[in-house]
């Protein structure tokens, strides 16, 4: 219910007065003004990636839900150089709303074993909740300059942006990424109902990008 009323409070401030709800924490409300004025009826999608994960047995029946998902690898580099908990294999909103993942984070002791148990659990769920026309892959999205998001809009089959891949980014590091990367390739997990080993290898042999 309240996700319903979110959206329905978000659609009414975009179409009456261009603006909408861009961080509410501790009471501070903070409204950000669109650039252009969206003509009705247009497409309003919410990402929450922690808790929608957690809930997707309830949400699915009742919301159009996607995932985007992204190499297991480079996923782990960007968790190894955020100040998140997911630095240290943790997720407090999903372990709050699922005692399950809690109980299974608190079993595993190292922290890189710990986020690639996370990082297994969020697959799991893509896989056992959402269809193949659900699932969207970063790289594809790159690729695509945004189109291969016409499964969502229909008005995405317009766009041609120029997209850069973000996989190997220079400050995730060359010794920490060849460190996680061979710990991914020994591990057993979910993503690999996506990724293939050869694609986490290819991630190591793409050039850095320094930004």
């Amino acid at each position: 219910e309240a996700i319903e009323a979110f959206f329905r409070e978000t659609r009414a401030s975009v179409a009456g007065t261009n603006t909408f709800v861009a961080k509410k924490n501790g009471g501070q409300r903070r409204e950000k003004v669109l650039r252009r004025q969206l003509q009705s009826p247009f497409t309003l999608c919410l990402k929450h990636p922690a808790a929608f994960t957690a809930l997707l047995p309830e949400l699915v029946p009742r919301f159009r839900c996607y995932a985007i998902l992204r190499n297991p690898l480079s996923v782990l580099g960007s968790w190894n150089h955020v100040e998140m908990s997911v630095n240290q294999g943790h997720s407090p909103v999903a372990e709050i709303l699922s005692p399950e993942l809690s109980q299974r984070l608190a079993r595993v002791p190292d922290i890189t074993e710990r986020q690639l148990a996370l990082l297994s659990w969020y697959f799991e769920q893509y896989a056992l909740f959402l269809s193949g026309e659900q699932l969207f892959r970063y790289e594809d999205m790159i690729a695509s300059g945004g189109k291969i998001l016409r499964g969502v809009s229909a008005s995405a089959e317009m766009l041609a942006e120029s997209l850069k891949s973000r996989n190997r980014k220079k400050r995730y590091g060359h010794e920490l990424m060849q460190e996680l990367g061979e710990k991914l390739l020994q591990s057993e997990g979910a993503y690999w109902q996506f990724y293939s080993k050869e694609s986490v290898e290819a991630v190591l042999q793409q050039p850095i990008v320094s930004k």
